[in-house]
Parts: C-alpha cells; structure tokens; sequence
C-alpha cells in the first residue's frame, strides 16, 4: 500500500485516492477513510465543545484526546496530561476560556508563589508560568 503520512494518524493512500485518519475512543484505535482533506477536517472538527458554555475543564480535555494525543509522542501526551490534571484543572477548570484574563493567571502564579506549604524558586515559578501559558494558548 503506498500511504503517504500526512502528519501522525493521517495518511493518504495514492492508489485508493483515500485519506485514512485514526481516531481514539474510549480507549480504542479505529480508522476512517474520507475522499477529501476537508471532510477530514469536519470530522475532526465536529467533536469539539462549543458555546459559551464549555468550560475550561470541558476544552482542555478535548484538547488533551482530540488534537494533542493525535500529533504528540506518548510521552509529551503524559507530561500535557499531567500538568492539566495536576496544576491547571483543580484550580481554573470552572472558568469559561473568555473568563481567563492574564490578570487571572498572574494572580493565580502569586498565589503559588505565596504558598508556605510549598516552596518554589525563581526557576520553578517561571517554567511553571511557562508551562501554563502552553497549555493554556490555545483556548485564549
């Protein structure tokens, strides 16, 4: 089968002129094929929360299954995960992405800063700050 990768999970094969794109769910691989790179696109466009509504905790875990796992290598995907879960999530994960101002994450960062319980230096508190702005770009 002649498949050109496109990008990770996302092929197209020259002699059946398909895309084949793979998809996760509920912990299971499957493939699709579309005729068109736009109809790739829908579909993967189509699971995405929506609205005012969507939380931050809802857009993050899309983000997380749907457009970091599918181009990341696993161990990026844990590192992602882990700092959503751990760091991001607890505490801005009610908030709306409309809601989070740059006043908000640096009243947040202050506050870890803060903490007594836990110590943080100057390099901690900056690759922190860095690693939230990473994560949290792409809902801005």
């Amino acid at each position: 089968m002649p498949r050109k990768t496109i990008r990770r999970n996302l092929a197209y094969d020259m002699e059946r002129r398909l895309y084949y794109a793979v998809f996760r769910e509920n912990g299971r691989r499957y493939a699709r094929t579309y005729h068109t790179l736009r109809e790739v696109a829908e579909a993967l466009e189509g699971a995405a929360p929506q609205g005012r509504t969507c939380t931050l905790a809802q857009w993050m875990t899309y983000w997380l299954e749907e457009v970091v796992a599918r181009d990341r290598a696993e161990s990026t995907v844990y590192g992602c995960r882990n700092m959503a879960v751990c760091h991001i999530l607890p505490v801005l994960g009610h908030l709306r992405p409309e809601e989070l101002t740059p006043l908000y994450i640096q009243a947040y960062l202050l506050k870890k800063l803060a903490t007594r319980d836990t110590f943080y230096t100057p390099e901690q508190l900056r690759d922190l700050y860095r690693r939230h702005r990473q994560h949290l770009h792409p809902s801005l």
